[in-house]
């Protein structure tokens, strides 16, 4: 990935919803915003709080009483670090948080619900519920849903409102995407480029292990992207504003981006994230690419996407 962590934008990251009372990053000449970030120790301040420790291959720090479901995402995204792992060759030790919006306001200013990863790529955050405003994102366009998008959702085996539920737990996926895209030594330049990968990372997993839930992940994108055209639509908006443009107009941005993704790893799998570590490795010295030569190394590794970005 990255030298820096810019790209790694640890108050949003991957969250199809977005913290609209965050500031607006602005750009400089080489589109490399600087972003706030979570405060450091993390870890620190767990031990200050009565939450629960299990600890393993992926620790998981959770609130007592949601024992469960502390379990049950830790193993989920266990599981996935595995597959990463496996195909990549590399390692990243991280833990995972399961918080009540009690512990979660101690230990984090992310408003409640939103999962997101801590500054040094240590802790994922996940919520201990499910019924959380970020699931009414999606609940809220059920009346736009066109019946392929209603077919697609039915056929992951969920009803709509527990599928705008479990997004909470896919998104986690994605904050893994942004973990072993770094991992990985993907250079990020941007924040649009940071999520697609995030993204990508995320279809690939899914497309390849769980059917059901790439079901989910994919027919919700849909249904966002075929809903009203929002505000803000263009690349370089993205960049400028970031999360300022809105929790419903950030959604919009990360469908496109997932739907994109979805159809390159369809075509391409795990060969694209082994070109764009050769063509965005880490630790280059070359200063911070701009969208348009982004864009250009893009289109050489796979052809479509000077297209595909001029739709934005």
């Amino acid at each position: 990935m990255i030298p820096d962590m810019k790209y790694i934008q640890p108050l949003v990251i991957a969250a199809l919803f977005t913290v609209v009372l965050l500031p607006a990053c602005t750009a400089d000449a080489q589109n490399e915003p600087a972003v706030p970030s979570l405060p450091t120790g993390v870890m620190d301040r767990f031990a200050e709080m009565d939450v629960a420790v299990s600890g393993g291959q992926v620790p998981v720090i959770y609130t007592p009483g949601f024992e469960q479901r502390a379990f049950q995402v830790r193993d989920e995204l266990k599981e996935a670090s595995r597959f990463f792992e496996s195909r990549l060759q590399v390692q990243h030790v991280y833990n995972v948080a399961i918080l009540d919006e009690a512990h979660w306001g101690n230990v984090t200013p992310v408003p409640y619900g939103f999962p997101h990863p801590s500054a040094d790529l240590t802790v994922v955050f996940l919520p201990a519920h499910t019924d959380v405003p970020a699931t009414q994102e999606y609940v809220n366009r059920y009346q736009d849903a066109t019946p392929e998008v209603i077919r697609g959702i039915s056929a992951s085996g969920y009803e709509f409102t527990g599928a705008a539920e479990k997004m909470i737990d896919i998104i986690g996926f994605h904050e893994l995407g942004h973990l072993y895209s770094y991992a990985a030594g993907i250079r990020m330049h941007s924040n649009w480029f940071s999520e697609f990968m995030a993204n990508y990372f995320t279809c690939y997993y899914l497309q390849v292990e769980k059917p059901e839930l790439a079901a989910i992940w994919e027919n919700m994108a849909e249904l966002v992207v075929a809903g009203q055209r929002p505000a803000y639509t263009s690349i370089p908006d993205f960049e400028q504003i970031y999360v300022g443009v809105g929790i419903s107009n950030y959604t919009w941005y990360q469908s496109m981006f997932i739907l994109k993704a979805a159809s390159v790893v369809r075509e391409r799998g795990i060969g694209f994230i082994h070109d764009v570590i050769n063509a965005f490795p880490a630790g280059s010295d070359e200063p911070g690419l701009t969208i348009s030569e982004q864009t250009a190394r893009l289109e050489a590794i796979h052809p479509g996407f000077a297209s595909w970005l001029a739709t934005f």
